[in-house]
């Protein structure tokens, strides 16, 4: 039906009064409630207006405390930073001073890997003499033996020719002792 009444009324035609009061008031009601309606409908929507709000203003304290938390934290990283910073440099220096370390241990090694290939022909000269002298006592040695055979021919020479002189000497005196004929 159309909204407006009027024109309700005058495309129909009332059979009779009490007709017309009866649909004038079914209009009526239908018109408040309409309204009702139209207004149930925004109430919502002004109630999610006002949730909206809420929710939004809620949002934006959680947002400001987010903020605020980032900002102390920033805050705190900045001191940790700056100890960071301090660190990298003290661990840059202990490195410079470890490079320096490490440089003079490969001097020093170096310097000894010279005087252990100083020692070491230093050795192979001493191996070598010892050898040398090695040869020479055994020289020594078997001359020594080529001699001491001879002494000892000597020797028992010397034995046995003194048993030839007592021999002598013995059959000299039996000489003697013997009557001469």
């Amino acid at each position: 039906m159309n909204e407006n009444p009027n024109i309700d009324d005058l495309c129909m035609e009332p059979r009779n009064a009490k007709e017309t009061i009866d649909r004038k008031e079914v209009l009526a009601k239908k018109r408040i409630e309409k309204q009702k309606k139209e207004e149930e409908r925004k109430r919502p929507q002004e109630m999610d207006q006002e949730a909206l709000r809420k929710r939004v203003k809620e949002k934006l304290v959680i947002v400001r405390k987010k903020l605020e938390e980032q900002k102390k934290e920033e805050e705190r990283k900045r001191p940790q930073e700056m100890d960071l910073e301090a660190k990298r440099e003290r661990v840059k220096e202990k490195l410079v001073i470890i490079r320096k370390k490490v440089e003079e241990q490969k001097r020093e090694e170096e310097r000894k890997s010279f005087q252990e290939m100083d020692l070491e022909a230093k050795r192979e000269r001493v191996k070598e003499k010892l050898v040398i002298i090695r040869k020479k006592v055994e020289e020594q040695k078997r001359e020594e033996e080529r001699k001491r055979p001879k002494e000892m021919d000597q020797e028992t020479l010397g034995k046995h020719s003194m048993e030839r002189v007592l021999q002598a000497k013995k059959k000299l005196e039996g000489l003697k002792n013997k009557p001469r004929k």
